[in-house]
């Protein structure tokens, strides 16, 4: 469900409009090849950094941000409500959309970058 979401949703206003999809994991591969140039293969540290980038730009989500975003990228007025999608990372429904779908994108990062990311390290530090 919140991939369908980042798909259908527009993730940066240049680029042609790019999907907030392809712009989250854009960011995972970059934070993997990074983490893998230090020498860091797996673990904690890593699970957690890679899931954080999942989940950076949730708060794109926030339909008047979305208004925004889109009016820019097709060069009309924007919106007299402008949002910073940082302030609504956690509004809406975004918390019970990120929780209940860790499962969905550990399997996405395992299939586009052919990492496994664990789920016990990522809840652990969610507590």
């Amino acid at each position: 469900m919140l991939l369908d979401k980042f798909k259908q949703a527009t993730g940066k206003s240049n680029h042609g409009g790019q999907s907030l999809y392809d712009h989250t994991f854009w960011g995972v591969e970059a934070g993997l090849r990074a983490a893998r140039l230090a020498g860091i293969r797996d673990g904690r540290p890593l699970d957690v950094m890679l899931m954080g980038l999942c989940i950076h730009d949730v708060g794109k989500l926030d339909p008047d941000f979305q208004a925004m975003i889109t009016a820019a990228r097709d060069g009309r007025d924007l919106p007299a409500k402008k949002v910073k999608h940082e302030a609504s990372t956690f509004d809406y429904d975004h918390i019970s959309l990120v929780e209940t779908n860790l499962a969905a994108l550990r399997d996405e990062v395992r299939s586009s970058e052919g990492y496994t990311i664990n789920l016990d390290h990522v809840t652990a530090a969610m507590d």
